[in-house]
This record gives C-alpha cells, structure tokens and sequence, in this order.
C-alpha cells in the first residue's frame, strides 16, 4: 500500500462538509528534471492528491509528457471535454509558453461553457516588471481565480479580488506518511540549491561549530535522490532545525514550498528574515527569523541547547498548518473565492 493510498483511507471529511463534485483537469508538469534526475514534481503531488482527498475527479495532463509535443488545440480541446470538467487548474509563470495547444480562444470557449480557470503563480516577483505586474495583467482577465505567495500583489492590484493568498502549497496529511518512531539526528540541515546564499550559510555555520548536513545541489553535484515526496519529507524529519531562505534577489524574497514542508515534518524552521512569510507565519511562534550568518549561529546553538523552546516552536507551526493552512481549508476557500 502507497502513501497515496494510507492518506486517503484515513481521511475523513468533516460532518458538516458539503459534497463535492468537481472535475479537476491539471495541466502542468507532473515531474520535474532536477540536475538531471527526473523527480516527482511537488507541485503536481500536491495539488492533485488534495483534490482527491477532499473529494474531486482528477485528470492530470502533462503537457510534455502526455499532450505531447506536436498538440494541436483541436486536439487538446478534444482531449479536454472528453473529461467533461467543471475546472481546469494551470501553472501560469510561463504564461502559456509550455501549455501545448493552449491557445486564448481555447481559454475563453472553456469559460464560456462554465469551466472555472484557476491559474497558479508560483514565482509572482514584483521587483521584476514581466514576473511581477505584467504577469498578473496577463492572467487576471483570462481566469477566474489566480493563486498567488505573494501578499504584494495586494499593493499592486488593491482593487482586483480575484486571486487566493496561500503560502507554498496545499499539501495532504503527512500523518501517515511519516515515521511515529523517527529520530532527528541532524542538529541542522540545509537543502536545495546552492544559490540564495545557502551555501554560504552553510560552511558559516560549519566553521562555527554547529553540525551541518549540507545536501545543496549544483549543476554538477546532486544531493537529491529523492524521486518521491515521502522519501524528501523522510530526510526532513530526521533534523531539529532547517534553514532556508526564499529570497530571488536582493530586493524581493516570497514563501517557498520548503517552508511549509518543514513545520509538516515537524522539524523547527529557521527562515532568512526580511521574507513575506510574516504575512502567513508569526515568528518566534511558527518560525524563528534570521538575520545574519552570525544570528543562525547564535539562534541555531540556543535551540539546540533548549528542547523546550524547540518544541514549542515545533509543535505551533505543526498546529498552524494543520488547521489554517490544511488541505481541507485551502480547497474551501477557493470554493468560496469562485461562488
């Protein structure tokens, strides 16, 4: 039995909850190639397991791997309506450059027929004009609801409402996934990509004494043989503390997956302050901010000296994401947002 299946059979829908009979076609990548190793694209995993607990049909279309590369729109609308959808959910940061056979007319005879269209915007940066403004301006006709991580745009488009405010992503119940009996070995890990400064955090925090498991990846070395989301949730379970940090560029950083995936594995988030993450997360309550190489270092030693105050900060963001940000509440509220 997969983790897929566990979750589902222990999921039970709230008393009071309405039955719910969307048609979910997703449309994006269900993998991702990761210095050159295809793995299990969380994004997908998310998106389309949590519609699948919560009581949706689900039809996942790569638009690579199973549209192909030669779709035409003919094609793809066939395709399409053949599942007889009441939604289709789109990755839209590209605008609609990787979405074959995806045309505006296509979009527009969808919504004309009832077909709600729900765009993610997974890197909405608004210091950068095409990934920021102009990229919101290109999807805020053409969908019905934008799910954004960035709470600017609330700035940027004070008077538009047609978008959902969520940090990183809905992810299902860990609960049957992880280990009851796990160990955190690692005092603190530090994952994903060398850029951003992580590596620099890294042998920082080495040369001072902490004890590092460093699995940042580059194009020419690759930490991460995690294929699937269990494997990957697994590995963050077993440390006390994990540092990461959102920022794209010097002037804007946003909410990445990795965040909301370490208060889930219940390990303590240590997060490069300055970040939006404060609009979703409290500090010192959900996350502990860091300032400065130096502020790792210090803040890293006294929650590893402290298991009270390590576990206070554990067990919030767990309780957090369990309740305002679960799953359940994440595909409510869009219900809401489209009524």
């Amino acid at each position: 039995m997969n983790w897929q299946t566990e979750a589902k059979e222990a999921h039970t829908p709230p008393a009071d909850s309405k039955p719910n009979n969307w048609r979910i076609i997703f449309f994006f990548h269900k993998e991702i190639l990761r210095n050159n190793v295809w793995m299990e694209h969380e994004l997908a995993m998310a998106y389309e397991t949590s519609a699948q607990l919560f009581g949706h049909k689900t039809l996942f279309i790569d638009p690579v791997k199973d549209a192909g590369t030669h779709q035409s729109a003919t094609e793809l609308r066939r395709t399409f309506l053949e599942f007889n959808p009441t939604h289709l959910i789109l990755l839209g940061d590209t605008r609609m450059k990787e979405h074959v056979g995806l045309t505006n007319n296509l979009l527009a005879e969808f919504r004309l027929k009832g077909i709600k269209i729900i765009v993610i915007l997974m890197d909405l940066l608004f210091s950068h004009k095409l990934m920021g403004r102009d990229l919101v301006r290109f999807w805020i006709d053409k969908a019905d609801i934008l799910i954004v991580h960035n709470s600017r745009i609330l700035n940027h488009f004070p008077n538009r409402t047609n978008f959902l405010l969520w940090p990183s992503l809905p992810f299902p119940e860990v609960d049957p996934i992880l280990n009851e009996n796990f160990v955190q070995k690692d005092h603190l890990l530090i994952l994903g990509s060398q850029h951003r400064q992580r590596e620099v955090f890294a042998k920082y925090a080495l040369k001072n004494g902490l004890t590092v498991a460093s699995e940042l990846s580059s194009r020419t070395n690759n930490f991460h043989h995690f294929p699937t989301w269990e494997q990957y949730m697994y590995r963050v379970q077993e440390s006390k503390l994990v540092f990461t940090n959102g920022y794209r560029n010097f002037r804007e950083s946003q909410v990445i997956a990795r965040t909301t995936e370490v208060m889930l594995a219940k390990s303590v988030l240590l997060y490069e302050s300055g970040s939006d993450i404060d609009f979703f997360f409290k500090p010192y309550f959900d996350y502990v901010p860091i300032n400065s190489l130096s502020d790792l270092v210090e803040k890293a030693r006294f929650l590893l000296s402290n298991e009270e105050e390590r576990k206070f900060i554990q067990q919030n963001a767990f309780k957090t994401m369990k309740t305002k940000y679960s799953y359940e509440t994440f595909w409510d509220l869009l219900a809401k947002k489209l009524e």
